[in-house]
């Protein structure tokens, strides 16, 4: 086996290993705040109902474990005219979450989660932005954790100084299609082969069913 294979081995290796650690240091960091686990599990798409009031629409959110498994960012309407990022974090045994408004203020809350119950409550503790508490602004929000693929998150907001009204979002996790995590491997593989023909490395591939699964095997040779 010659240097230029190694080398091509030891890159596929590392993508391959790469998900796995980073899974493995998300777990570890999780650990370490059982309030922030909660919301680190809704990772992933969530679509269902907006209610403002009287008017309804179609809702879109997402949700990212980031910075080393430490943070979790809420999106709201991604890539949309509404779009707004929530961040979240732990500090101490509680949890801060900043709320990026479209109104252009960015309040912040605390919430002291308590073990075995659904719902995690965040009140008001200040903003940024703000000339006065009594501009409109995001005062509270509860998520209501119904299930591991259902969720339900009010949002209050206050303008001058008192309750304004609320925002109800009614999630259901987003499912991916059957066989998406197959495809998605087999174009890893694809990408694979490639940068490993780059090396000028005559690579063999093969597809056969194995625990009725379809799996691709590679032989390569100089």
């Amino acid at each position: 086996m010659n240097c230029k294979m190694i080398s091509a081995l030891a890159v596929a290796a590392g993508l391959a290993c790469l998900p796995i650690a980073q899974m493995r240091a998300d777990d570890k960091e999780h650990a370490k705040s059982p309030g922030l686990e909660r919301f680190a599990q809704l990772a992933g798409e969530w679509v269902g109902k907006g209610v403002h009031g009287d008017m309804e629409h179609e809702a879109r959110v997402v949700y990212k474990v980031t910075s080393g498994g430490s943070t979790v960012v809420e999106t709201i309407d991604p890539g949309g005219d509404h779009e707004m990022i929530t961040v979240i974090h732990p500090d101490g045994d509680s949890l801060l979450l900043t709320h990026y408004c479209m109104l252009g203020n960015q309040p912040q809350m605390k919430a002291k989660p308590k073990p075995g119950e659904n719902k995690v409550a965040f009140e008001f503790i200040k903003a940024t932005n703000m000339k006065s508490e009594k501009e409109m602004h995001m005062r509270s929000v509860t998520f209501t954790f119904v299930d591991k693929d259902n969720l339900k998150a009010e949002w209050t907001s206050y303008n001058d100084g008192k309750d304004a009204g609320k925002s109800v979002f009614t999630l259901k996790r987003k499912k991916e299609p059957p066989g998406s995590r197959d495809k998605l491997s087999h174009a890893t593989g694809l990408v694979i082969l490639k940068g490993l023909a780059n090396f000028g490395l005559r690579v063999h591939h093969e597809r056969a069913i194995r625990d009725n699964r379809l799996v691709d095997w590679l032989s390569v040779e100089d």
